[in-house]
């Protein structure tokens, strides 16, 4: 019989290489459960502010990167000839806030946070070695400061107050207490604070990391929105809004401001109706690329007519397409621009009759309505020549806009929007001018 040899020895005692990478894949695993269980055991980590703010502010901003502070509203203020009245007032306020934080040393390296309330406010930062006296000296600064343009902040009346781990200046308008004012930016309890406020997280969560986030809640968003189209259809809706976040971030050449408000399937079933449209079609082939100002409307001919008062650009034409009957102008993608001699151009699929008193053209399915003859012109030489129009463009806002959002362009600033199941989505992009 022959006899069977054994193999040579091949280093009995030591792992192959599949027990290896077993081994490392276990010890791995084990690691990410050990990490896992440790979280879950210590809970999630948050900026010390966040679990030292109550719930109960009317308004609260988040101050995520203050180093930041200062270059983010430089852009703001530069870009102020564009907006409204009413933000360029409460960058006023916020410019003392940003001039003293630096000059006084302010810990700007952790979160910050601000909490509205309707007799003041309470600016809180950590308690960082020296905050302290940083917050005493930044007190007296704001003794010197001048009357206060809005109720954001009472710049006179500022008190310091050292809470464990944080430091909080407290700004009381005139009247107001501050140890009661004190009291409501407290948490209450252990879950009365931001860092376990749903609502709160959904809102900086869904507008995206930036180094400035204004946080609405509820009754606050409702009575602000409000102003904006006083109507009963309008606050029939704004009735199911839960909160308005907002965010403001500067970078690739723009400054974007981020709007999200928030609903649950009330809001949607208020929204689906109102706002819906049949498809999203792209329109980058009928916008001329020498357009000053031009603007995409994707909801209901039903709808336009409650926003007409506020919906883009101010433009004697464009307010009475969207002023329009459904006879007149039915359902379907409307695009309007304007150029550099004010004329007024818009078009539509189909053969509508649209507003009276226009001249008007007609170029395959397309509907050509335009306030003088250069008008109607440019934009037949835009379908003729998609060389000529915006379809190509690289500039990602201009992108979604002209595919799958609405809202208007003007110069350097754009505004579009979109909805969805759970609220809407908003942004306002401003394209920074290099000097």
């Amino acid at each position: 019989m022959t006899e069977l040899k054994q193999p040579a020895a091949t280093g009995r005692g030591k792992p192959s290489l599949a027990a290896g990478i077993f081994a490392v894949a276990f010890i791995f695993s084990a690691s990410l459960m050990i990490w896992s269980g440790w979280q879950l055991y210590h809970g999630e980590s948050l900026p010390v502010v966040l679990t030292a703010t109550e719930t109960q502010c009317q308004w609260v901003m988040l101050l995520d990167e203050p180093a930041m502070l200062k270059s983010t509203l430089a852009e703001l203020e530069g870009q102020a000839a564009d907006l409204p009245t009413g933000v360029t007032r409460y960058l006023a306020e916020l410019r003392p806030l940003c001039d003293a934080a630096e000059s006084q040393r302010f810990e700007t390296t952790q979160a910050w946070t601000l909490c509205g309330l309707p007799d003041g406010a309470v600016l809180t930062v950590p308690n960082a070695a020296g905050q302290q006296e940083v917050a005493q000296t930044l007190a007296r600064h704001w003794a010197e400061l001048p009357e206060s343009p809005t109720p954001l902040i009472a710049w006179q009346h500022a008190t310091v107050h050292v809470d464990g781990p944080v430091v909080r200046v407290v700004f009381a308008l005139p009247g107001g207490n501050p140890e009661a004012i004190l009291a409501r930016a407290r948490p209450q309890s252990v879950a009365a604070n931001l860092a376990a406020d749903t609502q709160f997280r959904a809102s900086t969560e869904r507008v995206g990391n930036a180094p400035v986030h204004l946080y609405l809640p509820a009754a606050t968003a409702q009575a602000w929105l409000k102003t904006l189209a006083p109507s009963p259809w309008w606050t029939g809706g704004i009735d199911v809004v839960q909160w308005l976040g907002v965010m403001a971030r500067v970078g690739e050449g723009h400054l974007r401001v981020h709007a999200h408000l928030g609903g649950d399937e009330q809001m949607g079933a208020w929204l689906k109706p109102v706002f819906d449209v049949a498809t999203l079609d792209e329109v980058g082939e009928a916008v001329a690329q020498n357009a000053k100002a031009a603007a995409v409307v994707r909801i209901p001919a039903k709808t336009r007519g409650e926003l007409a008062n506020w919906y883009g650009p101010q433009a004697p034409l464009f307010r009475a397409l969207l002023r329009a009957t459904p006879t007149e102008l039915p359902d379907g993608t409307l695009v309007w621009q304007q150029f550099a001699d004010g004329g007024e151009a818009a078009l539509w699929h189909g053969t509508s009759q649209g507003p009276s008193a226009v001249q008007r053209a007609q170029v395959g399915e397309w509907t050509i309505v335009g306030t003088n003859a250069s008008a109607v012109a440019a934009v037949r030489e835009v379908l003729g020549r998609p060389s000529t129009s915006l379809a190509e463009t690289d500039d990602r806002d201009r992108r979604r806009l002209l595919t799958s959002t609405q809202g208007w362009f003007r110069g350097a600033l754009q505004v579009d929007w979109v909805w969805t199941d759970s609220g809407v989505a908003g942004e306002v992009a401003w394209q920074l001018i290099v000097k």
